[in-house]
């Protein structure tokens, strides 16, 4: 079962970027972060995490890569599709949702599985040089993959710096 997960995964993530030049290329962005899991519970902990949108899309959908991990040494990696919205001029609103792989720490926060889904959305401020500065708020869960399926909500904040795609 855990692999006919992961082969979706693969295909969900590989097929969009190895299919992406003949639909056009969107932006790229490297970001750097770090916030607050288990955001509305009393057990909540700090993290870090890095992300990538690679300059692919189809349809104005683009995907995503992050790793982040905690304070204690917990990680998740894990890979998506997202799409922006551009409230206004400078204001992009990014909804995304994916799958991942979660390997936790002793003591660290348990999901119930390894093989977590996350949905997010992210409020960002676009600047001259379109980086961006965001708030991101998700949910992690392991859909009843698991015995257990505690979840978790996240909050971070999140610098990206843009690369040229032309």
């Amino acid at each position: 079962m855990l692999h006919l997960i992961l082969e979706g995964l693969f295909l969900a993530v590989a097929l969009p970027l190895f299919s992406a030049p003949a639909y056009g290329q969107m932006d790229s962005y490297l970001g750097i972060g770090a916030g607050v899991f288990n955001v509305m519970d009393s057990n909540s902990g700090v993290y870090g995490l890095i992300d990538y949108r690679p300059p692919f899309g189809i349809y104005g959908i683009g995907t995503w890569i992050t790793l982040s991990a905690t304070e204690d040494q917990a990680g998740y990696f894990s890979a998506g599709i997202l799409k922006d919205f551009y409230l206004s001029k400078s204001f992009v609103l990014t909804p995304s949702f994916g799958i991942g792989i979660y390997n936790r720490a002793e003591e660290e926060l348990v999901l119930g599985h390894p093989v977590e889904f996350r949905s997010a959305l992210k409020l960002s401020y676009e600047l001259e040089d379109k980086s961006r500065i965001g708030v991101r708020f998700g949910h992690v869960s392991n859909a009843d993959l698991g015995e257990t399926n505690p979840g978790s909500e996240f909050l971070s904040l999140i610098y990206s710096i843009h690369f040229n795609s032309q």
